[in-house]
């Protein structure tokens, strides 16, 4: 499966660094630069692996960031995960495993 991983800037920062990013391109995410000579970072990766649990283990252990952390109140958690074949399809609840 693929699981995709969404930043969202709760609280009024990005919560990964540029860092952060590079690492997990290391740890065989996908990454998603908009742009090589961009300052914006990127906000998005994806990863294929057996479930959206592993996903969040291995995101753990490259970013030192807890996946589930509930974020700002006004603006939600920081970070998504979700199977990517099932976001799209209005007829499917995407389930942690």
């Amino acid at each position: 499966m693929i699981v995709r991983y969404n930043s969202n800037n709760s609280g009024g920062y990005w919560w990964l660094t540029f860092d952060d990013w590079v690492n997990l391109g290391r740890a065989c995410w996908k990454v998603n630069w908009k742009d090589s000579n961009s300052t914006c970072p990127p906000t998005s990766a994806t990863l294929v692996c057996d479930s959206i649990n592993i996903a969040k283990s291995n995101f753990e252990y490259v970013t030192s960031q807890d996946p589930d952390i509930a974020g700002c109140s006004c603006c939600g958690p920081p970070h998504y995960f979700y199977r990517e074949d099932e976001y799209y399809d209005d007829d499917v609840v995407a389930e942690e495993d």
